[in-house]
């Protein structure tokens, strides 16, 4: 049933260009993040418990100024979902976890999220080796991890089948950048 309803809600946020202008495209990626992690995970609780979604990054540390606007955009993702009636309605809460810009920080917040807070999937917004750090819990867990910045290739090439990305690969972004200084500004070896 929950895979119908993110299905319809998938649906919604992609056909629905009024809503699309008026939200952005980060706002518009991350509800369709939200959904499609949602979509991949059999969610069990009372319908009047919210679905809860865990979210790692660095709110504190050198990168900070990344980890305040990703929270900040989920946060507006998530009030809008929440304003729309939720999921199946229920509404989805996010337990924000500061990762300090750590691998060693980030596990134990993943850990925390998981097996204390007990979410159903986890956003990472952090760099690659806080990534790369906090995968195998997601895969004992059994709990969908989003990688929304990391783009090492062992994210997603690792086999771990809990863990997503949203970016490309390093190389991807390699080859983008060759191809543009090659084809558009003429240089050369």
């Amino acid at each position: 049933m929950l895979r119908v309803v993110c299905k319809d809600l998938i649906l919604k946020v992609v056909d629905d260009k009024q809503q699309n202008e008026r939200m952005g495209p980060m706002r518009h990626r991350i509800i369709l993040a939200i959904a499609i992690m949602l979509s991949l995970t059999m969610v069990s609780a009372a319908a009047d418990e919210p679905i809860k979604i865990g979210w790692v990054g660095t709110l504190s540390g050198p990168a900070a100024f990344a980890g305040e606007c990703s929270r900040e955009g989920v946060l507006l993702a998530v009030e809008d979902l929440n304003n729309a009636g939720g999921i199946n309605g229920r509404k989805v809460q996010v337990i924000f976890e500061d990762d300090e810009y750590s691998p060693a920080k980030a596990v134990s917040a993943m850990q925390k999220l998981v097996f204390s807070d007990k979410v159903v999937a986890v956003l990472n917004q952090g760099p690659s080796a806080v990534q790369l750090a906090t995968m195998p819990i997601a895969e004992q867990a059994q709990v969908v991890q989003l990688a929304v910045a990391s783009s090492h290739k062992n994210v997603t090439g690792s086999g771990n089948k809990w863990v997503f990305r949203l970016n490309g690969t390093d190389k991807m972004f390699g080859g983008a950048v060759v191809d543009y200084m090659v084809k558009e500004l003429g240089l050369k070896r």
